[in-house]
């Protein structure tokens, strides 16, 4: 009932849509991430350099280095991209697979809504894990008009 509420008051504060993204640009989803973030008293790095995890004596992550300071943190979730391959402690729990493709015309059943999200419940699908399905369009200023 919480998230209804919330999903309600997002939807009277910003008219158009409860989602910051389609008012605001991508840029507004990295500061409501970074807002997050603060309340929950967790750090977001943007634009920093990486220079590798901080451990202590038992191998265990401590912190993220970046030039001379250090982000001091109980848990790192990141891109396995950015581990060392060679530590143990580090596991991979899962993979995510994106795909993007270009439509010439709108996503049937939409109502010609100029973006939305579908998602498929794991339920529908026999899967694990719910499936996303994002669509922007001409209104976002990412294609051709009525595109």
């Amino acid at each position: 009932m919480d998230r209804i509420k919330s999903y309600l008051h997002s939807a009277s504060v910003y008219e158009t849509s409860p989602l910051i993204y389609p008012i605001y640009g991508l840029s507004a989803v990295y500061e409501g991430f970074s807002r997050l973030a603060a309340e929950c008293e967790a750090t977001w790095l943007t634009g920093q350099a990486f220079d590798g995890f901080v451990y202590d004596a038992n191998g265990k992550v401590t912190g993220v280095a970046s030039g001379k300071s250090i982000a001091k943190c109980k848990m790192v979730i990141c891109d396995p991209s950015y581990t060392d391959p060679d530590k143990p402690k580090i596991t991979s729990v899962g993979k995510v697979i994106r795909a993007i493709c270009i439509l010439g015309a709108p996503i049937p059943d939409t109502g010609g809504a100029s973006s939305c999200q579908i998602i498929f419940t794991g339920k529908q699908l026999n899967r694990k894990n719910d499936v996303y399905l994002a669509m922007v369009s001409w209104g976002h200023c990412i294609a051709c008009k009525d595109k």
